[in-house]
């Protein structure tokens, strides 16, 4: 995996450097971070821990992953699982929240 350096402490210019904020959007007024509970997604490498950025300023496209509100639960889940469902109306109670536009984990310090 070829990796490309942005900025390592302190050295190079501040415009090379990567300001988060503005990378995940955390800078925006419709930008929320939630973390995530379950290990449902692990097949598509998100895993209990993880913290999604959901933005609601975005609309979903046909394979979005989205975050949705049932009954005061937060559920993350693909667009096109309501599409492709063999009875719709089950999706009737839920509500889009936003677009999840990042997904970040953090890794454990380890010690020598």
């Amino acid at each position: 995996m070829e990796l490309s350096l942005l900025k390592a402490g302190g050295v190079g210019k501040s415009e090379d450097g990567l300001n988060l904020n503005h990378f995940l959007s955390l800078d925006r007024p419709a930008t929320f971070v939630f973390r995530v509970g379950t290990n449902a997604f692990c097949d598509e490498g998100i895993f209990k821990g993880d913290f999604v950025v959901l933005r609601r300023d975005l609309m979903p496209s046909r394979n979005s992953l989205i975050v949705v509100i049932k009954d005061s639960d937060f559920l993350l889940m693909r667009r096109n699982q309501i599409k492709e469902c063999k009875d719709p109306s089950q999706f009737m109670h839920y509500r889009l929240v936003g677009v999840v536009s990042a997904i970040f984990r953090k890794m454990p310090l380890t010690s020598n």
